[in-house]
């Protein structure tokens, strides 16, 4: 007759000390607290050019949930790159869009998300994927693409990492007491301005962004809120 060998039992605290090691737990019950603190803090400029705090519901149970995570920002949308996606569920509350609440370098700002996957989004998902790695480099390596002396990452490594990748895509809306940008346009009509694509190949929303700004400048009141966040074309929906 064969023998049946039994594995030893694993006890509450074995378990408990295995998972200790796991760099996910590490992450959200060491790491996430204090940086959360941070950002709540005076002191939030330490890190919150590069990290927010994001608080959405849970889809299921209606309770809202705050945490940080790196942040690329490009005009009125901010991309977020979910770590080990596969394994982190928060980002699947946002699919079909979903309103959530940021804390961007100390200001709290309203905004929508919406998630980025598959080959529907391919294009949204290269040029989110893009503008993150030019903005940490250092994710380049995770994503198997190769960044440049210039800092721009490789085009045709980005497509083929955008098929495989999980964005966050979240479009702005204005802080609190930041002026719309109805009240500070450029003097002529939006549809008056030149067509700089012909000339420069800057894609014309980026060159209604420099109009918004160089006339925002003539108005110091606005100044301090441009830097700290842009503001939305519309009046902040609260």
């Amino acid at each position: 007759m064969g023998t049946t060998t039994r594995q030893p039992h694993r006890s509450g605290p074995a378990r408990r000390s295995r998972s200790m090691l796991d760099p996910l737990w590490l992450l959200n019950h060491l790491a996430n607290p204090v940086v959360r603190l941070v950002l709540r803090s005076p002191f939030h400029g330490l890190l919150s050019s590069a990290v927010m705090l994001l608080t959405y519901h849970g889809r299921r149970s209606g309770r809202s949930y705050t945490m940080p995570v790196q942040y690329a920002r490009d005009g009125h949308a901010i991309y977020v790159l979910p770590g080990w996606p596969a394994r982190k569920t928060w980002w699947r509350n946002l699919r079909g869009g979903a309103p959530v609440e940021l804390r961007v370098r100390g200001r709290v700002v309203a905004g929508t998300a919406e998630v980025l996957a598959g080959r529907d989004d391919a294009a949204a998902l290269a040029i989110g994927l893009t503008r993150f790695l030019q903005r940490f480099p250092r994710a380049a390596r995770a994503s198997q693409v190769h960044i440049s002396a210039d800092g721009d990452p490789n085009p045709a490594e980005v497509q083929a990492a955008a098929a495989a990748s999980v964005m966050v895509r979240i479009s702005v809306s204005a802080p609190s007491g930041c002026p719309t940008a109805a009240r500070h346009t450029a003097p002529q009509r939006q549809q008056d301005l030149p067509d700089r694509r012909a000339t420069t190949g800057t894609p014309s929303y980026l060159c209604r962004q420099s109009a918004s700004i160089s006339a925002a400048r003539r108005h110091g009141e606005v100044i301090r809120c441009l830097r700290a966040q842009p503001c939305s074309k519309s009046t902040p929906s609260g």
